[in-house]
């Protein structure tokens, strides 16, 4: 439990310190189906495949490989440059999974370009569901919403998604 609690400091603290004056830096929330219907191979019935949060973080991993090859392009697998981003999941009063991602992205990007490639893209991951809402940060507000205390050991944070580069 303190190794979630210290690695969730430790996050806050280095988004704080080299985030400055929050350019590049979005807010995105991320909506997901919930379930998934897919047909046997023999065509004889159906399977219904709900997400939970192994699920998703693969398929938040799928998506951000696909953000890095759109905005760094081929710089991103030839020098292992990736984009940075907080990313962690909350479950709504409905009990509904989606993911809340703070993002750092290039200057020379635009706010409606990036909008474009969200969307583009977590529409082009398996469980991407339409509504995103992608807003330019300017204060580490978002990052301690995100990273607020929904669970007892901060499961929320998805560190196998975490990047922080500098």
């Amino acid at each position: 439990m303190t190794t979630n609690v210290t690695y969730k400091k430790a996050i806050q603290d280095w988004v704080e310190r080299h985030a400055c004056d929050w350019i590049g830096w979005y807010s995105v929330s991320l909506t997901m189906r919930q379930s998934l219907t897919a047909k046997s191979s023999d065509r004889t019935g159906t399977f219904r495949f709900n997400v939970d949060e192994g699920i998703a973080s693969q398929n938040m991993r799928h998506f951000l490989n696909r953000m890095d090859k759109s905005i760094l392009g081929s710089s991103g697998q030839r020098y292992g440059k990736r984009l940075g981003a907080v990313p962690c999941y909350e479950y709504d009063d409905n009990n509904r999974l989606h993911y809340h991602l703070l993002l750092k992205v290039p200057n020379h990007i635009t706010e409606t370009k990036l909008h474009y490639l969200i969307l583009a893209n977590w529409m082009k991951s398996k469980w991407g569901l339409w509504q995103i809402d992608c807003q330019e940060t300017y204060s580490s507000g978002w990052l301690r919403y995100i990273t607020k205390e929904t669970t007892m050991d901060f499961a929320n944070i998805d560190f196998f998604n975490t990047t922080l580069t500098s």
